[in-house]
């Protein structure tokens, strides 16, 4: 019983980081922001990539996996395949048209 307690209590560090995928889309919109915005993404993008869960997100209702992050006026969308250990980035946009 006790090594069944040490097995559950992996460190999650020792798991393999998750794969960002970025839609073609979304890099286009990547490209034509700001270099401070780009450098603040990134850093999202990162931090994803270890834990896709550890960044303040917003579940979006009615989709299984698609998450949404907020950045000022532009959001992340995403889904995240947790079998699979990848993290699909499908729009990088501001608010008014990230939706649409």
């Amino acid at each position: 019983m006790e090594n069944m307690f040490l097995w559950m209590t992996c460190d999650l560090a020792m798991l393999p980081p998750y794969t960002i995928i970025i839609h073609k889309k979304a890099q286009t919109s990547f490209k034509s922001l700001f270099p401070p915005q780009q450098d603040k993404i990134r850093e999202i993008l990162a931090s994803l990539a270890t834990n896709p869960f550890g960044y303040p997100y917003v579940k979006i209702k009615g989709e299984p996996h698609l998450y949404r992050i907020r950045i000022g006026d532009h959001r992340i969308l995403y889904v995240i395949c947790n079998p699979l250990r990848k993290v699909i980035v499908l729009k990088i946009e501001q608010r008014s048209k990230i939706y649409k």
